[in-house]
């Protein structure tokens, strides 16, 4: 017993040294990454001070890159966008549970990228950890991801949380892309055509993830907040790539009111899509336009 409280005390002092003072080659464990892409510091600092929206918006970088707040504010409504890179639904209950009664929304789109079920979550959890604040929640969702690299990060995360020693500030531009304000992240970058061949291979779903993720709904259920359940578009030799789509898409409509947008819109691989996975500015003025005729036909929306 002596030993091991020895040890933990070490190891966390080491880690946060290791941290602090070797450069950041030697410091491949620790993944602090403020203000490092996806601009979820600036996001999250934003979403404290917004209250009594329309629509909230939670997901992957297909949600933060794909739903344009400023085209849903000309159509009428107030949202917000709190999606975060590879999110997946262990991190979408913390930032659920600390935003959620704030932002207050009358309905929640959520965007479900099958690829999540099956991810392991530590890329969102580093991103987490980095860019907001630490409390139990987030100390919670280290222990569900269990994985080395994020236990080490949380620890120097807290250590530079209670030090008051990281950046409280990002830029607004960063490689390309433009915070907007709402949490929409616009790109500048255009597509060259992939020639890329993807082999067929089949989503996978994980106990873990598809149990959170059944968490994170009943939350909305129990707050009698209704959601949407969206999948974002993708270029199509990746979506049909896929070969358990119409799998996924049974499971997920036993979750709730769903809709894949693959299925529903025509989109230009080469125009609309500046990666195979994201949209550009035109490919995100589409999908958004025939979503918000979709919904608004279905009285989905407030």
């Amino acid at each position: 017993m002596f030993f091991t409280a020895f040890f933990a005390v070490i190891y966390i002092i080491g880690v946060c040294l290791i941290g602090t003072y070797l450069p950041s080659y030697f410091t491949s464990g620790i993944r602090y990454r403020r203000s490092d892409g996806g601009h979820l510091f600036t996001r999250v600092n934003e979403a404290a001070g917004v209250r009594n929206i329309d629509i909230l918006f939670v997901g992957t970088s297909h949600c933060y890159r794909g739903f344009d707040t400023r085209i849903f504010a000309r159509a009428g409504y107030s949202s917000f966008n709190l999606g975060s890179s590879i999110q997946t639904p262990l991190q979408t209950q913390v930032l659920l549970d600390r935003y959620l009664d704030r932002l207050n929304p009358k309905v929640v789109i959520f965007e479900v990228n099958p690829v999540v079920f099956a991810n392991d979550g530590i890329e969102s959890s580093l991103d987490l950890i980095s860019n907001d604040y630490i409390d139990w929640r987030t100390v919670a969702m280290a222990f569900k991801v269990n994985r080395p690299k994020t236990y080490n990060t949380l620890i120097y995360g807290l250590s530079r949380q209670i030090f008051r020693n990281a950046s409280q500030t990002e830029p607004l531009q960063h490689r390309g892309d433009k915070y907007i304000r709402g949490g929409f992240v616009e790109t500048t970058s255009t597509r060259t055509p992939s020639k890329q061949f993807y082999e067929p291979v089949a989503y996978e779903i994980t106990d873990k993830q598809l149990g959170a993720f059944a968490d994170v709904l009943n939350m909305l259920k129990a707050r009698k907040i209704p959601y949407v359940l969206v999948q974002a578009p993708v270029t199509k030799p990746l979506f049909q790539s896929k070969t358990n789509n119409r799998y996924i898409d049974s499971l997920l409509m036993s979750h709730g009111r769903y809709y894949n947008f693959n299925r529903l819109l025509v989109l230009n691989d080469t125009l609309d899509f500046f990666d195979d996975n994201h949209l550009t500015q035109r490919g995100v003025e589409k999908f958004n336009a025939e979503l918000i005729t979709l919904f608004g036909s279905e009285g989905l929306l407030p």
